[in-house]
């Protein structure tokens, strides 16, 4: 459980660090393209969603990113991609659409 909450954290705070930083250089593109709220997301959803599952019969809960990046270990495509691309992009795809909404509601009225 220590490791878990080692690892979580660690990507937490340089994923953090990481996101805010480029958030911050590039908020005003992503106000007026989506594709960039898209790649802003995609980079927050990798910082910030857990990948749950069972490891020797217990509950392992790490983040999704570090699950994928096990691919380059070697390990299973199949368990890489459903426990770590698929959170991440799930995530990203949500944030993206709120995100989006409330651009659009947002300026909306400006012409």
């Amino acid at each position: 459980m220590k490791d878990m909450i080692e690892t979580f954290l660690v990507v937490l705070i340089v994923g953090g660090l990481f996101s805010s930083a480029s958030w911050y250089y590039s908020r005003h593109l992503a106000q007026r393209a989506w594709w960039w709220r898209a790649l802003l997301c995609i980079l927050f959803a990798a910082v910030i969603t857990p990948a749950c599952f069972q490891l020797s019969g217990q509950l392992a809960l790490y983040p999704a990113v570090a699950v994928l990046a096990l691919i380059f270990e070697g390990k299973n495509l199949s368990f890489c991609l459903s426990y770590g691309a698929l959170p991440i992009l799930v995530a990203a795809g949500l944030m993206l659409a709120i995100w989006s909404v409330w651009t659009r509601r947002r300026y909306d009225h400006v012409v």
